[in-house]
């Protein structure tokens, strides 16, 4: 089984191009879903933030507040450092686990989406590292869109990370995702026809995947210009 890791700077598109080399047969090992699962009550991430942060940190349904959390911890690095020492470990162990199942299941790819991969030091798990990235203005709005936060939020969590810059000097492939997501899917198309032209691509093409967005997209602005013209109607009539 070979194993690609995917990573790069926060809201770059790392789940576009894992999802895209699932398209070959892949399994996805996303530390992200990983994460959020040992977050649920009782998990041991969860455990431990609520004994080092107390109670404080959940909401009125018992679960973790996340966005708490990271104001916590990307504002004030030791909370930070305490993060990463308690919480890698963890991770890592799920990890490896994962990456078995994924081989005994027979998947030609393994494909590692994590985001702190160089962070973590945990490089050594991959046969190859794809960074994902793009410029460092358009990475701030498309996590300030995305995420519904702050620029000093925003701020904080891409400076939390590695540059990029050094991501992509230690990258085995580097991929600039400076347009739309499908641009990016047909880069990770080329390059896994480089790479595994034994490979198939599962599922309806990319044009294709291009042309129903765009087609659901006009669908959408039709419909809100008909409300829109029923609603001045409707107004005039009263």
């Amino acid at each position: 089984m070979y194993i690609i890791a995917v990573t790069g700077g926060i809201a770059c598109g790392k789940t576009v191009v894992s999802y895209e080399i699932r398209k070959y047969g892949a399994e996805v090992v996303s530390a992200d879903h990983l994460v959020y699962n040992m977050s649920n009550p009782g998990q041991p991430i969860y455990n431990a933030y609520v004994e080092h942060f107390g109670e404080g940190i959940l909401q009125a349904d018992g679960r973790l507040d996340r966005r708490s959390i990271a104001c916590l911890v990307f504002n004030d690095p030791l909370e930070k450092q305490w993060v990463d020492q308690t919480t890698h470990p963890m991770i890592l162990s799920r990890i490896r686990q994962q990456l078995v199942e994924v081989q005994e299941r027979g998947a030609p790819i393994a494909v590692l989406d994590v985001p702190l991969l160089f962070e973590a030091g945990w490089e050594y798990l991959a046969d190859e590292v794809w960074v994902v990235w793009l410029q460092r203005s358009r990475q701030f709005r498309r996590l300030m869109y995305r995420n519904r936060i702050s620029y000093l939020e925003a701020f904080a969590r891409i400076n939390a990370q590695m540059d990029v810059r050094e991501k992509r000097s230690r990258a085995d492939v580097a991929i600039n995702n400076s347009k739309n997501k499908y641009e990016l899917k047909k880069k990770v198309q080329r390059l896994m026809l480089a790479k595994f032209p034994h490979l198939t691509r599962q599922g309806p093409s990319i044009e294709e995947e291009e042309a129903e967005y765009l087609a659901a997209r006009e669908a959408k602005k039709l419909e809100a210009k008909n409300v829109k013209d029923a609603e001045t109607v409707e107004g005039d009539q009263t």
